[in-house]
């Protein structure tokens, strides 16, 4: 899966753009630590690549446990302007989620860890402050498949997890162009 989204991004970055748009974008929304590069395939239609990226270590001087998240994917939008500084787009993100957790001591606990996927029918509303910047709200529904696995037993003990739920970004963005 992977695999099929490093291919995808490559593929995106081969496009003229012939809107000339193209920029970063970082979440505004608290906990959500996502960055994102927009690229203008045309008028219509653009893509989003996306890493959100999370390390948290928790513990006290006998104990710890630490947190890690990855996610990479891409989304994939058709637009429509609604008035001149406001458009409309929807599409779907796709992203590929590897997850870790340590222990330590491990006290005959394994590590853990979870592989899957994320699936997520968005729609949302850009509005540009100015050419350079804009600001945008996004609704999405969202589909994760996961396969937990205790990293260090013997057994292989997987277990596969499913969720769904609604979710909202806020998203701010500067062009370069």
């Amino acid at each position: 899966m992977l695999k099929k989204i490093i291919i995808t991004f490559l593929c995106v970055l081969s496009f003229e753009v012939s809107a000339n748009e193209h920029g970063l974008g970082v979440s505004l929304k608290a906990g959500d630590p996502a960055i994102y590069y927009h690229y203008a395939i045309n008028e219509r239609l653009f893509v989003e690549p996306f890493l959100r990226y999370v390390k948290e270590k928790q513990g006290t001087s006998v104990n710890s446990i630490e947190f890690k998240s990855v996610d990479v994917g891409v989304g994939v939008f058709g637009r429509n302007g609604l008035m001149d500084k406001t458009q409309m787009y929807y599409g779907a993100r796709f992203a590929v989620i590897d997850r870790e957790v340590k222990y330590s001591p491990d006290f005959g606990r394994p590590d853990d860890g979870q592989d899957g996927y994320r699936i997520a029918p968005t729609i949302g509303f850009l509005y540009r402050i100015n050419t350079k910047i804009s600001v945008s709200a996004e609704a999405e529904w969202f589909f994760t498949n996961t396969e937990e696995k205790n990293v260090n037993a013997g057994d292989g003990q997987k277990t596969e997890i499913e969720s769904t739920g609604t979710n909202s970004l806020f998203i701010l963005r500067n062009y370069i162009n």
